[in-house]
């Protein structure tokens, strides 16, 4: 059957056989590309995706679909759970205020995620197709897009902490990366400011999204087209000045193969895009929900704790219910 996928140029063969997905060494099986349920739902749901299409149900005369912004507002939302208590404070906050500043840059924030999640998926359109020149400058494209989009998210996050925990200093200084405006916070809320301090958990995740980000500033990130086995694929050269910062932090988080990243026969760093994309998102995704975890929405003025949302609306008839959550997430691919 996996010969006949080959033969008949299938995009996957989805079997739970683990001769075929774990025993055979990869470069036998991979003219079927055997994978699990799970993955070739996340493959169909990514073809459907690109080319406009929402459906997360169908049967005899109905089809369920959502339109791509809400699609991406759920899965964003059930991303990032501890977003229901954060954005509900300085909503609450903005309303009691007049004034809208603060729950404008939340939104910001989660908006940026969201675009993160629709980078991602071009990115992996891209590099499901016959590898190109044209091709390549769209997938790196996408995955600079990602990159500044989850540091957007980051700073994001960095300004609601400075006006919740009234911090002061110029605007220009807010940011994980500044050591005076995280010595003000230190003072201020200790606890976050030690989650986000340099080599712990939360700050590498963001850490692997900064080093490559902050290269728009500098040599812009490239594709090298390499081949193995009859296969061609895309690399992308991180630039020299930045190699040691993300070896060092990949060191402390996983391994370089784990990530996508590999020396190349010239010395030089390279990464496989979307391994890298696919690999970072949970801890990211698990760094920004414990920032807004520990900034304390609560404490602001006009904010009844009581009030405050712990989770999506409880209504059955709505979009934020299990089910389909649930089919969101598998369609996404995103466990």
């Amino acid at each position: 059957m996996l010969n006949g996928a080959c033969d008949h140029d299938a995009d996957a063969f989805a079997t739970a056989d683990p001769l075929l997905l774990e025993a055979l060494p990869r470069h036998v099986v991979e003219c079927g590309n055997p994978m699990t349920v799970v993955q070739a739902v996340a493959l169909l749901g990514l073809f459907l995706r690109v080319r406009d299409d929402f459906t997360l149900d169908l049967g005899e005369g109905f089809r369920y679909s959502f339109d791509r912004s809400g699609f991406y507002f759920v899965l964003m939302r059930d991303l990032t759970p501890s977003a229901w208590r954060w954005f509900s404070g300085c909503v609450a906050h903005s309303d009691y205020a007049q004034d809208d500043q603060l729950i404008l840059m939340a939104q910001s924030a989660l908006e940026r995620i969201e675009r993160a999640l629709r980078a991602r998926d071009r990115l992996h359109e891209k590099l499901q197709l016959p590898a190109s020149r044209d091709v390549s400058n769209e997938a790196i494209f996408y995955f600079d897009v990602a990159l500044l989009m989850l540091g957007g998210a980051f700073d994001g996050l960095a300004h609601v902490v400075h006006v919740v925990q009234g911090l002061t200093g110029s605007e220009r200084q807010i940011g994980w990366g500044s050591e005076r405006w995280m010595k003000r916070l230190s003072v201020e809320n200790p606890g976050l400011e030690q989650m986000m301090t340099r080599e712990q958990p939360h700050r590498d995740a963001r850490g692997m999204v900064a080093i490559l980000r902050n290269t728009i500033h500098q040599e812009s990130l490239r594709t090298i087209m390499w081949q193995s086995r009859g296969t061609r694929r895309e690399r992308i050269a991180v630039p020299a000045g930045v190699e040691t910062d993300l070896e060092t932090v990949i060191a402390r988080v996983g391994t370089a193969e784990q990530f996508g990243v590999m020396r190349g026969a010239d010395k030089r760093l390279y990464i496989e895009p979307g391994v890298y994309i696919e690999n970072i998102f949970p801890s990211v995704f698990a760094s920004i929900s414990a920032v807004m975890n520990a900034t304390p929405v609560e404490t602001l003025a006009g904010v009844d704790p009581a009030k405050l949302l712990t989770g999506p609306p409880d209504d059955e008839t709505g979009i934020f219910t299990a089910p389909i959550r649930t089919r969101i997430r598998l369609l996404s691919g995103i466990e």
